[in-house]
């Protein structure tokens, strides 16, 4: 039976998934060979094969290959969750409490310095102040799905340094979204926000996130327990699957990012007698979403909406989102380990932007906040982050022999 209506679009979208994975994963392996970080193959095959290259040069079913619809987006965002939940199975509650003090303050000064100097750049090449806002929003927040990549890629996850620079990522998420809201209040009210309000979103959103790790660290290994008991295979990879999902829908209805709710998963079930059995079902999910979810950021670069006139923008704000989060969070992380190395490390390992970003340029774009080729800019801002943090961080472990995660 031919498929009509709407399997086709289905049946393209699925066609162009596996293509698109398939050539993430080849693009990782011709990175590799030249020593340079998978995930940096996985973003270019996005951007070769994205809508606006090759992608959407092939025709399939009358509608290009590659086409960035609900369905397509809601598989990244599920590999997205995916890598997170496998990074906090490398986690535990312990971890984080042990980083505390010091990865608030790197979180802190690692969203504060980049949006001010964001924010100033901006108004410097004549942008008004509400671009000028949106810009030091974009800057903001960290990608920890980058970072805990790049950290199990290099094998050094249980490094002072690099346990750090997960807690950090994770406390800067929260204090990115936390500028994310001000900065729509701001755009749809054309008035700044009252301290008090601010104050209130902060709370609110760590709230949030507390209520939501300390239920999962409690509860989660007990369920996996009763799980366990069955005797039909699969029982406790379906149990672990419905409660990431359930988590990461809980804090995302609250405005957190939905990564946030798999990586307290991932953190709850670590401490379950289930965890390398676990470990070893989402490592193979990995290898699937994993690589979709890194190519789909390269998929939104649209060349073509770049003018001569936006490339010196284009050329600042890199040099200001690389310096702004190198300084921000490497000065005080040498400060708290006592060792400049290990805080360039974590500098490095911070610059990479990518979910809040691209939830602020889309919000300002729909918004109207922003012209297209500003919206062209900070997106290709956004993806030479994520592409040049991990090369800078592989380069800063030159010569780290310690394999601390598990192959």
């Amino acid at each position: 039976m031919l498929a009509v209506g709407n399997e086709f679009s289905v049946l393209r979208t699925v066609v162009g998934i596996s293509v698109l994975v398939l050539f993430a994963r080849l693009f990782a392996g011709l990175m590799a060979r030249f020593k340079l970080p998978e995930i940096v193959g996985e973003i270019l095959a996005g951007v070769v094969l994205g809508p606006y290259a090759i992608g959407g040069i092939i025709i399939l079913f009358g509608k290009p290959l590659i086409e960035l619809n609900s369905l397509f987006l809601a598989f990244a965002a599920i590999g997205g969750i995916i890598v997170l939940l496998y990074a906090g199975l490398e986690f535990t509650l312990k971890d984080l409490v042990n980083a505390g003090l010091p990865a608030f303050a790197i979180a802190l000064f690692g969203v504060v310095v980049p949006f001010v100097l964001g924010y100033y750049a901006t108004v410097f090449f004549g942008l008004g102040g509400q671009s000028a806002l949106i810009v030091g929003a974009t800057l903001t927040a960290t990608s920890i799905a980058v970072t805990v990549s790049v950290l199990k890629e290099l094998g050094i996850g249980r490094t002072n340094e690099a346990k750090m620079m997960i807690s950090a990522a994770v406390v800067d998420d929260i204090l990115g979204l936390v500028v994310l809201s001000v900065v729509v209040a701001v755009i749809q009210s054309n008035s700044a926000p009252s301290v008090l309000s601010v104050a209130g979103t902060a709370v609110d959103s760590f709230l949030v996130w507390a209520i939501a790790l300390f239920g999962a660290v409690l509860l989660v290994p007990r369920a996996l327990s009763l799980l366990g008991r069955s005797k039909t295979d699969g029982t406790v990879e379906a149990g672990m699957t419905g409660i990431t999902f359930g988590l990461s829908a809980f804090v995302g209805i609250f405005g957190l990012s939905p990564m946030i709710g798999s990586f307290i998963a991932g953190m709850a079930s670590s401490e379950s007698a289930y965890r390398n059995r676990i470990k070893e079902f989402v490592s193979e999910l990995r290898l699937i979403f994993g690589p979709l979810f890194f190519a789909v950021i390269g998929t939104y670069l649209n060349i073509g909406e770049l003018s001569f006139a936006d490339t010196g923008l284009v050329a600042v704000l890199i040099i200001v989102a690389v310096a702004a989060k190198y300084i921000g969070c490497g000065l005080p992380a040498s400060i708290f380990l006592k060792d400049a190395k290990k805080g360039s490390r974590v500098g490095y390992g911070m610059i990479s932007r990518g979910e809040v970003g691209f939830i602020v340029i889309g919000i300002a774009l729909t918004s109207q906040a922003i012209s297209e080729s500003t919206y062209s800019v900070l997106l290709l801002v956004l993806i030479a982050t994520t592409v040049l943090s991990p090369i800078m961080l592989k380069r800063a472990y030159i010569g780290e022999k310690r394999r601390i995660f598990a192959s």
